[in-house]
């Protein structure tokens, strides 16, 4: 039981035991006395949740279901694998999990877009106002508006800049990501929104970027340098192509390299999900009918490697590579340490509307948010503000 392990954690706890014994208790009450419900989804959770007027419910800004929920979808064969170089894997899997379906599909599966958690746990965290967003949180903060050329790397499907252009950050954007399949989808929906002069879209992986000296007012990487392998060259490049004293600002996962979950994490999420009434444990994308979430595994190297190399390849340095090329002047941890694999796949479950699925939402964050403020676990999720340093290269 979770109330175990915390006990032998007391010490680092300090005085938080009896306060997460006593939600624990609470937890264990809930699951006994709800009453039986359909495993069906319910409707409002399956709407659009729309934080800010953009044509796409800020696919990008909710941030990173996009790059974190790789994990989700079938494994490719080992005959494509053969076939293929991980720029190719990497390049085909998130050109497909551009699809309109598959976004449509993450709205049940990762944690991130379910509205109680974003609403009441992310933005609080990080802007302490439930309707403000991360990037809205940037704007008014950093007073980001009329800069001339923004620069976006791994830029999906286009939210970020889209919003960008139509809330006056920038007048202009370049944004370069590895997916063609998601570039066509940005530059439609640019056509679309008659912005398409203002944003120059172009398939290019980031490892290899080069970029010219000096040309950008602003950089923004909305969850996509977990998946960048080269690391100290793009960001000396970015450092490079930035203004003097501009910002470089990250939205990103910064927990274990390819997904090798600490056992810490592991024991903590498998006791939590045992404690759930199977009501919320219906796996959403199990091709087999009523299949349940039963227990929360490490993926094998092997594993991360033939799906997509490029998944959290060195998540784990980011913040200290980051630190020699940029000054970093805000990090704002937001979790999702537990809650990010403990509910993959069924977070749909919840429904927004139910006073009794928000209470154990909010058991949850709450242990999550103790556990990491008072340093029993880290952050594996973080809003980071970086400026850069004196001229490099």
């Amino acid at each position: 039981m979770i109330k175990d392990y915390l006990v032998q954690l007391r010490n680092k706890l300090f005085g938080v035991n009896a306060v997460v014994d006593k939600m624990t208790e609470e937890l264990k009450k809930l699951k006994t006395e709800l009453k039986p419900e359909s495993l069906a989804l319910n409707s409002q959770f399956c709407q659009e949740i729309s934080a800010v007027p953009s044509q796409d419910s800020m696919e990008s800004l909710k941030l990173s279901s996009e790059s974190l929920e790789s994990l989700l979808f079938p494994k490719k064969t080992q005959e494509d694998e053969g076939k293929l170089t991980n720029s190719q894997i990497v390049r085909n899997h998130w050109s497909e999990q551009a699809s309109p379906e598959k976004i449509r599909q993450r709205k049940y599966v990762c944690w991130m877009n379910h509205p109680f958690i974003e609403a009441e746990y992310i933005n609080q965290k990080i802007s302490g106002n439930h309707n403000d967003n991360w990037l809205m949180y940037m704007v008014k903060k950093y007073a980001l508006n009329k800069l001339e050329l923004g620069l976006s790397l791994g830029c999906g499907c286009g939210g970020l800049e889209r919003y960008g252009i139509h809330s006056g950050i920038c007048k202009k954007f370049e944004a370069f990501d590895i997916a063609d399949g998601a570039i066509a989808i940005a530059q439609e929906q640019a056509e679309q929104d008659g912005i398409s002069q203002k944003i120059i879209y172009q398939v290019k992986d980031i490892n290899s970027i080069s970029l010219d000296q000096g040309k950008y007012d602003i950089a923004f990487a909305s969850a996509s340098v977990h998946h960048i392998k080269e690391l100290e060259y793009v960001f000396a490049q970015v450092s490079y192509a930035l203004k003097p004293s501009s910002l470089f600002i990250l939205n990103e996962f910064i927990g274990p390299a390819q997904f090798q979950w600490t056992e810490q994490q592991l024991e903590l999420m498998n006791q939590l999900l045992a404690l759930l009434p199977e009501k919320y444990k219906l796996d959403i994308l199990s091709p087999t009918p009523n299949t349940l979430k039963e227990k929360v595994y490490r993926p094998t190297i092997e594993f991360m490697n033939s799906f997509d190399p490029s998944e959290a390849i060195r998540s784990d340095e980011i913040i200290p590579l980051l630190s020699k090329d940029f000054h970093i002047i805000e990090k704002i941890d937001y979790g999702g340490t537990i809650l990010h694999i403990l509910l993959q796949n069924i977070v749909g479950n919840f429904d927004a509307q139910s006073p009794e699925d928000i209470a154990i939402l909010k058991l949850l964050c709450f242990i999550e948010e103790t556990l990491i403020t008072h340093k029993v676990i880290s952050s594996d999720f973080a809003l980071i503000v970086a400026q850069k340093k004196g001229e490099k290269m």
